[in-house]
C-alpha cells in the first residue's frame, strides 16, 4: 500500500520567494552598475569641460597694456578643438571676461532598462576667467 503526502496549501510559495529575491538582486545589481555609469559619464565630461574651459581662457591679448582680454575667437577655437579631441559635443560661450563650456551627454541604462528606466541625460557647465599677475 503506497501513501499518499498530504498536500500542503504552502506548495510552491519558496519558487515564489526565490523569484522575488532574484529580481530584488537583479535591480540592485543594476543601482550600482548603472549608477556608476551615469557618475563615471558626469566626471568625464566635468573634466573635459574645465579643461576646454581652462584652455579658452590662456587666450589671453593686451597684457603688456594693462588691459588683460580674452580674444574670443582663438578661445573659442581652442576650447572646441579641446572638446573635439576629447570627442564630447558641447557649446562654447565666451566674452572678453569669461569662457564658458556647456556639454551634455546621455547615458544609457543596461540593467536598468530591464525594469523600464530609460537613458539618463548629464549636463556640466563650467566657465573660467583669465588671471593676470
Amino acid at each position: 500500500m503506497c501513501i499518499q503526502p498530504d498536500s500542503h496549501p504552502d506548495q510552491g510559495s519558496l519558487s515564489a520567494f526565490v523569484a522575488c529575491l532574484v529580481t530584488m538582486f537583479l535591480a540592485l545589481g543594476g543601482l550600482a552598475f548603472d549608477g556608476g555609469r551615469v557618475i563615471a559619464g558626469y566626471v568625464e565630461i566635468a573634466d573635459v569641460a574645465e579643461n576646454a574651459a581652462r584652455a579658452g581662457s590662456q587666450m589671453i591679448v593686451d597684457i603688456r597694456s594693462g588691459n588683460p582680454q580674452i580674444d574670443v575667437s582663438a578661445a573659442r577655437v581652442q576650447a572646441e578643438a579641446v572638446l573635439r579631441l576629447s570627442g564630447v559635443d558641447g557649446t562654447v560661450i565666451a566674452s572678453q571676461e569669461l569662457i564658458e563650456i556647456q556639454v551634455r551627454r546621455n547615458v544609457s541604462m543596461k540593467i536598468l532598462s530591464l525594469f523600464g528606466v530609460g537613458n539618463r541625460s548629464i549636463s556640466v557647465a563650467r566657465r573660467a576667467t583669465p588671471v593676470v599677475g
